[in-house]
């Protein structure tokens, strides 16, 4: 069963059937006909509608942090023969795979692009936890690289909340100077 938030943004039934089809040896145009007929009605190509179909399972392997499977998924239709199987049994470990939330303890470059995650690693915070006590106790200039502050590149809706959670572990584990288990 696909967890709900999958469901979402993985392909349908006919586009599965389709694109798994054209895998076993049908011909593109063969697979999209028979699976897909109306896909081509607004006058797309059946490369393009199963070019979309792939491009979809490989956003959905990135969300889920499974480069690799994008990647498998991405390849070039020449590898296409030797790789069926492969490319099958990771669509179905994509299909029950759920895309992961940041958790206080995370390493910061888990979840941040290097460019943000390296001067944050600099400055001694290793882990969202470091990050998300302390931020909203810095001023908006603390770390303006190229203008930014580190309010600008954090996302709102992710601060306050890590920032209270990450407090309240700091408090209930007794880590760190009191004066941030006492805030």
């Amino acid at each position: 069963m696909i967890p709900e938030e999958a469901a979402q943004d993985f392909p349908g039934a006919a586009a599965l059937a389709a694109l798994r089809a054209w895998y076993a040896g049908m011909g593109i145009t063969d697979a999209v006909a028979q699976y897909l007929p109306h896909s081509t009605d607004a006058g797309r190509s059946s490369p393009t509608v199963l070019g979309e179909i792939r491009r979809q399972l490989a956003d959905r392997a990135r969300r889920c942090r499974r480069d690799d499977l994008a990647q498998l998924i991405l390849q070039p239709a020449s590898e296409r023969p030797k790789r069926v199987r492969a490319v099958m049994a990771a669509i179905d470990l994509l299909r029950g795979l759920s895309v992961p939330r940041p958790l206080v303890t995370d390493a910061v470059e888990r979840w941040l692009p290097a460019r943000i995650a390296n001067p944050i690693q600099a400055d001694g915070l290793r882990t969202l936890a470091d990050l998300t006590v302390r931020v909203p106790s810095l001023r908006p200039t603390a770390w303006a690289r190229g203008g930014r502050s580190s309010h600008a590149v954090w996302p709102a809706r992710w601060v306050f909340p890590a920032t209270w959670r990450a407090r309240s572990l700091v408090s209930r584990l007794r880590i760190g100077p009191p004066s941030i288990a006492s805030r």
